[in-house]
């Protein structure tokens, strides 16, 4: 997968589209009802350095890329009025998903931007993707959406939309993380001590060590289900035994083993 740039041609079509929902810009505030709405976060490090590289990911395209899509844009960032074509597949099978930024954040502690879709999109609605600095130094990242099936094809798949979306989205939210990850502030030295203290010399199970996401979303928090016997840090998962890290520990962590 990878970026393309879009004929004029393409760009002046998609420019002059109509969206094919009416609630444009919702998803800066509440979610419409009548839809399957969708709102999942993660923490994806601390600092400013790490929520500049965050942001310049976001609206440069690089969680599609990185979540697997091919992007064909107007632009190479995401401004006002920009289209996109997003795909997945070879082929014949490629999906084809256009659609249209609607409103761009650009703010000390706050940025991304949100895209509706357009005729000849699988679905019907907008979806954000933010980053924002908290004042307690971390970054976390953000994928806020609303839809419904627009085309024969999709509303034929019924329950199965919503659970692509999920697994998109969850896709989305572990592309920044890996892109973010390498700016955590913690020294190699740090790690290196503070993992030889959680697992001793990094035995077998230090290699096992699983560290999961911790998602939070609109309803309450969820993660994928732990072992038993598992702890939970404020951030992460951690299924090593009765051990409980820092989020930044246990970021350093997974950098580490994975």
């Amino acid at each position: 997968m990878g970026f393309g740039v879009l004929s004029a041609e393409v760009c002046d079509r998609l420019a002059k589209a109509e969206l094919t929902y009416r609630e444009v810009g919702a998803t800066a505030g509440d979610l419409p009802a009548g839809y399957h709405r969708l709102a999942r976060s993660v923490l994806v490090g601390h600092g400013r350095q790490v929520f500049a590289r965050a942001g310049d990911a976001v609206c440069g395209w690089q969680v599609q890329l990185g979540a697997g899509l091919r992007v064909s844009a107007s632009a190479r960032a995401a401004v006002p009025g920009a289209v996109v074509i997003l795909g997945l597949g070879i082929g014949p099978l490629r999906l084809r998903a256009p659609c249209r930024v609607v409103y761009v954040v650009d703010e000390p502690r706050r940025r991304g931007f949100a895209y509706g879709t357009l005729a000849g999109h699988p679905e019907s609605g907008e979806e954000a993707f933010m980053v924002e600095h908290h004042d307690d130094d971390t970054v976390i990242f953000t994928v806020t959406a609303f839809s419904r099936p627009a085309t024969r094809l999709a509303k034929i798949a019924g329950p199965v939309g919503a659970v692509v979306q999920r697994q998109a989205t969850a896709r989305y939210l572990r592309s920044l993380g890996k892109i973010a990850r390498p700016l955590e502030t913690a020294s190699q030295a740090d790690i290196a001590a503070s993992s030889e203290a959680l697992v001793p010399a990094r035995s077998a199970s230090a290699r096992g060590l699983a560290v999961r996401p911790y998602v939070q979303t609109r309803e309450g928090c969820h993660h994928t289900q732990p072992p038993a016997g598992s702890l939970k840090s404020s951030s992460f998962v951690l299924s090593c035994g009765t051990y409980t890290v820092s989020p930044a520990l246990a970021s350093a962590v997974a950098a580490l083993i994975e």
